[in-house]
């Protein structure tokens, strides 16, 4: 199969371009907010580009690497940074081959909701009170892929198979923590 025509989904090379320059922008924003609030907690928590940069600049030939590493309190886990523009009360998508990847390289799924990801101003439309945050383990991942079917849902996620789990299930599954329970913001 062809790789570009895979990633690209129905869009063209700059339409893929301006969308991962953007999300990988609000992905590094997160992150960096999540560490400083994982910091104002009392943890000792660092990172560092894994696979690949993070600029958002496009790759070539792309990989399933996670997007990076943590060390939180001397415990280093690969993560890989997801986000959702709708809340927690609806549901989550996630595509098969990327939990697929995530399970066999033992990556954990760090994943933001309630993002303005669709913004260009996406620092300022963003409701950060709003904002929340789930931990997926790579052994949930496996769960959630023997649980759910499979399917392709048309544009979402660009065609490619996903399950989808409903919020109503939310509680057997994911955990979600407010971004900033101590500080406010």
């Amino acid at each position: 199969m062809n790789n570009h025509k895979y990633r690209f989904d129905s869009r063209s090379k700059d339409e893929f371009m301006s969308d991962i320059k953007r999300s990988t922008a609000i992905e590094r924003w997160l992150v960096e907010l999540y560490v400083e609030e994982k910091q104002k907690q009392g943890n000792n928590i660092s990172y560092i580009n894994n696979g690949v940069d993070n600029t958002g600049e496009f790759v070539e030939r792309a990989t399933s690497a996670a997007d990076y590493k943590f060390t939180i309190n001397g415990e280093s886990r690969l993560i890989e940074v997801k986000t959702s523009p709708i809340g927690n009360n609806t549901k989550s998508t996630f595509k098969v081959s990327s939990l697929k990847a995530n399970i066999k390289d033992g990556v954990y799924l760090l994943v933001f909701y309630n993002i303005a990801t669709r913004s260009n101003n996406f620092k300022q439309d963003t409701d950060l009170s709003k904002v929340e945050f789930i931990i997926v383990s790579p052994y949930i991942q496996r769960q959630l892929l023997d649980t759910y079917p499979a399917k392709a849902y048309g544009k979402i996620m660009g065609g490619k198979p996903c399950i989808k789990i409903p919020a109503a299930d939310y509680p057997s599954w994911f955990n979600f923590y407010p971004l900033y329970p101590i500080s406010g913001g």
